[in-house]
């Protein structure tokens, strides 16, 4: 196991409390909401036009679940 030099010890003990997990995910819940919104609408734009529904609106579903995990 690497051990930190004591200056750089000095500086995690100092900013311990200094934590962006949350901020992370919530700014990563936000993007997916928005993907699986964008999404649904992109599909109910199409059957609401009653247009049929192409290769490239299938291969949205994919990459939506590709990119929110």
């Amino acid at each position: 196991m690497v051990e930190l030099a004591p200056d750089e010890l000095a500086y995690q003990r100092a900013h311990i409390d200094q934590n962006l997990g949350p901020t992370i995910t919530i700014v990563c819940a936000i993007f997916a909401s928005l993907s699986l919104i964008a999404t649904a609408l992109r599909f109910l734009s199409q059957l609401r036009n009653k247009a049929r529904l192409q290769h490239d609106d299938w291969l949205c579903i994919p990459s939506l679940v590709r990119g929110t995990l």
